[in-house]
């Protein structure tokens, strides 16, 4: 704005002033289009559009065998001869422009000075809607004030003035690209400090060590329960049963308190992560928007600098006729949906951000339903993203004068003709789409479909990424998948199968595995991952060389990995304290006794080794 005021201030007062035709074009100037059989063209003078032509249309055969056409051979004529009578250095009192009716055509007939300019034709008249006569009469006083102003704009103290406004256009254009330049740079180390806030303050609540936060009551608390648990092995069967029903109870209730820690600490997650996106999204789009106001204003000051002087004034014009109204709703267009898609991205985080929030899911809400929301709003994100790019596209093509009804109607036929040729494409995103609404996994998982076994990283409705232990990622097309185990469904488990000798005593054997489970359930380490106490089911087979005892430890998904190494690191010490043997393969070798056989000529036999 400061710009344009300062070029708006400039302007000199006999330009200003300067009659334009009372008429109304009926085509755009700065454009060659047909009117009937005739081709339009435009005057200038230094820059400055002066009046339009009419000049009859050729074929591409007649085009073939002239150097110019004829619209092109009236406007340069008449722009030379205007050029010249300019430089002549006449006056406002010696410079006569007129005009005279031709007696054979009856058209009138404009002279500069007695000299022949051009003849105004019926369809040079019909362009502004008026009589031939009438303008000629308006011709005589658009020129005569052109060709003053021409004369005006090439005098020093004219091209003095526009100097020291050149001057200060660029000087304020400068100190404006220097503020937001730093403004860039502001918002830049703003972004990164609040997703460094962010960061730190996720990493400060993964990291709290709970026994800081309970204090030596914890400490207290813990050994009593040790304690306990170890002399509910060496009660009676009566007390055992007692204590069974209330730690079952008490099972119920850490169970139920644990699903809501969970389903909060994951809708604190999905809150972080959703606002993370919003901050990243307005830090781009404010850079953009930054980015564009720099190119506007340079280009707005340089295309304002050749403005100010008729030597480069028809530099202006060419860049402006290059801007086409198409090139722009064009431009506009394409911002339009990337703001459009960016704002649908932010929308969508929003409401799942929303959803994970007491408020409006229900009280038995887990983190597998966040989880599966955050699967939800990929789908939708990318299903928004494909219509909007689509619409976008046929916006560009209808702006560009190519009609979509046909287009539309072809590309149906396409499809359904392509529609034979993918059918794979179709199962693929069928498939998908019911995985989704079952539910039978998503982002964050660990399945196994089609022998592969992975983390969940990428899914959609046509693949399935997934993540192996070696880092692999794996892509599976939905149509194919036929059998899925999900290891991670609401809850996961350890089923720990733990061989001892023939000897071992099978009741002592029990009572230590359930005595380690049971104190690794109690510790502040595990008690959030383990979610039930964990079951000793007793003797499962008999091997080879060793009795198998099954324990079952019901854990948070993706932990039961962790909790099972853990637990046969425990069960190791804890079975060298007790003397309890993990047996190996044993064989026996029995050798024949050759001397034997040969002295009582029988078959030998064998004597174990």
């Amino acid at each position: 704005m400061l710009i344009l005021t300062l070029s708006l201030s400039g302007v000199p007062a006999a330009g200003s002033q300067l009659p334009q035709p009372k008429t109304e074009r009926l085509v755009n100037l700065y454009s060659a289009n047909e009117v009937a059989d005739f081709t339009v063209g435009d005057v200038h003078l230094d820059g400055h559009q002066v009046f339009a032509l009419a000049a009859p249309s050729l074929s591409e055969k007649q085009q073939s065998s002239l150097a110019l056409s004829p619209i092109r051979q009236r406007v340069q004529a008449i722009r030379g001869q205007l050029q010249a009578t300019a430089r002549a250095g006449l006056n406002a009192e010696t410079l006569d422009v007129s005009y005279r009716l031709d007696s054979t055509t009856q058209l009138p007939i404009l002279s500069v000075n007695g000299d022949y300019l051009m003849t105004v034709t019926s369809a040079d008249a019909r362009l502004y809607g008026v009589s031939p006569i009438t303008h000629a009469e308006n011709l005589t006083q658009v020129i005569k004030e052109a060709i003053l102003r021409s004369q005006q704009e090439h005098q020093p103290d004219f091209l003095l003035r526009q100097a020291l406004r050149t001057g200060a256009i660029l000087l304020t254009a400068m100190l404006l690209s220097l503020s937001l330049r730093w403004r860039q740079r502001y918002i830049k180390n703003r972004h990164q400090t609040v997703l460094s806030q962010l960061e730190s303050l996720s990493r400060s609540r993964e990291t709290t060590d709970p026994p800081t936060a309970h204090g030596p009551e914890w400490e207290a608390t813990e050994s009593e329960q040790t304690v306990e648990a170890t002399e509910a092995v060496e009660t009676t069967e009566a007390v055992e049963t007692t204590e069974a029903v209330e730690t079952k109870e008490a099972v119920e209730t850490k169970e139920a308190v644990e699903t809501k820690e969970a389903a909060a600490q994951a809708a604190a997650q999905q809150r972080a992560v959703a606002r993370q996106r919003r901050l990243k999204f307005w830090y781009e789009v404010r850079q953009r928007c930054l980015q564009l106001g720099q190119l506007g204003l340079w280009g707005g000051g340089l295309t304002l600098c050749l403005s100010l002087f008729p030597q480069t004034r028809w530099i202006q014009s060419i860049l402006l006729a290059g801007l086409s109204i198409t090139l722009l709703q064009s431009l506009l267009t394409i911002a339009i949906a990337y703001l459009t898609i960016r704002i649908s991205f932010i929308s969508i985080d929003h409401i799942v951000t929303a959803l994970s929030q007491d408020q409006l899911l229900p009280a038995n809400r887990s983190a597998r339903a966040i989880q599966r929301l955050q699967t939800f709003s990929g789908v939708v994100k990318g299903t928004s993203a494909f219509v909007l790019i689509s619409v976008s596209g046929l916006v560009m093509l209808s702006i560009m004068g190519v009609n979509t009804t046909p287009l539309l109607a072809g590309v149906s036929i396409l499809g359904v003709a392509l529609s034979f040729g993918a059918q794979s494409l179709v199962k693929d995103m069928i498939n998908g789409l019911f995985v989704l609404l079952e539910d039978q996994y998503g982002i964050g998982d660990v399945i196994t479909a089609n022998g592969e076994t992975g983390l969940v990283e990428v899914m959609n409705l046509r693949i399935t990424q997934l993540r192996s232990l070696d880092g692999d990622l794996i892509t599976l097309p939905n149509g194919t998948i036929t059998l899925v185990k999900n290891h991670t469904s609401n809850w996961s488990r350890v089923n720990l199968a733990i061989d001892v000798a023939y000897h071992t005593d099978l009741d002592r054997a029990i009572a230590v595995i359930g005595q380690v489970a049971t104190q690794m359930s109690q510790d502040w380490a595990w008690r959030d991952v383990i979610l039930e106490a964990p079951q000793v089911l007793g003797v499962d087979k008999f091997g080879e060389n060793s009795i198998t005892i099954r324990l079952w430890v019901q854990t948070l998904p993706l932990k039961q990995w962790e909790v099972g190494r853990e637990l046969r690191r425990r069960l190791k010490y804890a079975f060298d304290a007790e003397g309890i043997s993990i047996p190996f393969p044993q064989r026996s070798l029995w050798l024949e006794n050759s001397l034997q056989a040969d002295r009582l000529g029988a078959p030998a036999e064998c004597e174990p080794s």
